[in-house]
């Protein structure tokens, strides 16, 4: 049909090398594909697929703001979710595996089939990398939470810039009555998201020890 192609108004190709390009692209393609094992697309669709399936949670935080990140992670791991349900780049059991590269890693796994907590910080504002992963959150239409450390400046430029519904409530990690309610609040979302279940007197506790661990 190239004839066709080239003698076409609607395709206009003044010097008739544009099209005569592309058929010498597809028959190099033909010819790579004329021996080539389509099953192995097969096995790698079904490994996407059951990653993308995987639920996991992702705290999104700066390295600067441990403190607060550990204390999330401690709060979240006492819900009984496996360590590999887990994404916090700064603790041991939860970190990018060895020989992975942080943003091919992340790209990997942060899906639609992620929970993700964001720290928001005046230190997070500051990261590229940060304001990268919240972008990732945002395309893909992840689940998302936002805390903030005590000292957010909600009225800087760049956190008024973000893609996010600033809208929507979260909650200032100050250690208040406020900050408790949101802490429970956020361990039913866990437990729905994970379909898991826990004894009142185990969310008393573990909310009790989140609220001593920031106020250190």
């Amino acid at each position: 049909n190239l004839i066709k192609i080239l003698q076409n108004s609607f395709v206009p190709d003044e010097d008739q090398r544009m099209h005569t390009n592309i058929k010498l692209l597809i028959e190099s393609m033909l010819d790579r594909f004329e021996n080539y094992d389509f099953s192995r697309l097969r096995v790698q669709s079904s490994n996407i697929m059951e990653k993308q399936g995987t639920k996991r949670i992702f705290i999104s935080h700066s390295s600067k703001d441990k403190k607060y990140g550990d204390s999330i992670e401690k709060l979240i791991c006492g819900l009984n979710i496996k360590d590999d349900q887990l994404i916090y780049t700064s603790h041991p059991l939860h970190k990018i595996p060895l020989g992975k590269k942080i943003y091919d890693y992340l790209r990997e796994n942060i899906n639609d089939q992620v929970f993700i907590i964001i720290l928001w910080s005046n230190n997070y504002l500051e990261s590229p990398a940060c304001l990268a992963e919240m972008g990732a959150a945002w395309v893909l239409q992840s689940k998302c939470i936002s805390l903030f450390t005590p000292d957010f400046s909600f009225g800087n430029p760049k956190y008024h810039g973000i893609p996010l519904d600033q809208t929507e409530m979260g909650a200032v990690l100050n250690g208040d009555e406020h900050c408790k309610t949101s802490m429970s609040e956020l361990i039913d979302k866990v437990l729905d998201f994970f379909d898991l279940k826990i004894e009142d007197k185990k969310r008393m506790f573990l909310i009790d020890q989140f609220i001593k661990d920031i106020s250190q």
